[in-house]
């Protein structure tokens, strides 16, 4: 589809080409966006974010390359691996002074 334009434009020019020409004179050669708008999330928050859309400890671990029991913490996932010893001792203490 070819458009009339009056100007500097031949008969030839099409919209997308026109468009493209404007873009390019509106928008500087170096980047657009400022230094300042970008935010890097922490690991912390990485792994909340991807948590809230549904992806499993694992698969974040292995998506940023961090442990799964890093992922864990992160998230307030207690584990059986992350029992102490000193709280299972408490454990079987009290058992044993219930006469369990």
């Amino acid at each position: 589809m070819s458009i009339a334009i009056s100007g500097s434009y031949s008969s030839q020019t099409t919209v997308d080409q026109l468009f493209v020409s404007t873009a390019k004179q509106a928008v500087p050669e170096e980047s657009a966006q400022a230094e300042g708008d970008t935010v890097k999330l922490s690991e912390a928050a990485q792994v909340s974010q991807l948590s809230k859309q549904g992806s499993s400890p694992a698969l974040i671990a292995q998506t940023l390359g961090i442990p799964v029991a890093t992922v864990n913490l992160d998230l307030g996932i207690t584990t059986t691996e992350s029992v102490s010893v000193a709280s299972v001792a408490q454990a079987v203490m009290a058992a044993a002074s219930k006469g369990a």
